[in-house]
């Protein structure tokens, strides 16, 4: 990852009133952070939140730092007019996928794909 890209990026979200930013600390130490954005979805006929990032530092895993953002930030999205939540997460990242499913997120039969406009395909 480029720190230079995350930075443009939250910035961007910053100047959104779609998006959110939020972060734990302790001791004025940042220990987490999440980030959101409002999307429409067409199968629920409305609001969805994109979970886009969600980092707890390591010493800080466990003490229910995580679970506290990802309910804020559906606070959030549901004042917001948001149905659902949605994230993507690594498949590899076993620990991760568990505290999603501790937490009570589903998984679902879609995969993520991409593609870059600088690639030329689009």
């Amino acid at each position: 990852y480029s720190y230079d890209l995350q930075r443009q990026g939250l910035g961007l979200m910053l100047e959104s009133k779609s998006a959110i930013i939020l972060v734990a600390a302790k001791n004025n130490t940042i220990v987490g952070m999440i980030t959101g954005q409002l999307t429409i979805s067409t199968a629920e006929g409305g609001r969805s939140l994109l979970v886009e990032d969600l980092y707890v530092d390591e010493p800080a895993q466990g003490r229910g730092i995580g679970k506290r953002l990802l309910h804020e930030v559906g606070k959030w999205a549901n004042r917001n007019g948001a149905k659902r939540m949605q994230l993507l997460a690594d498949c590899n990242n076993l620990k991760a996928l568990e505290f999603y499913a501790h937490t009570g997120w589903q998984k679902t039969q879609l995969i993520c794909l991409r593609n870059y406009f600088s690639k030329g395909k689009v």
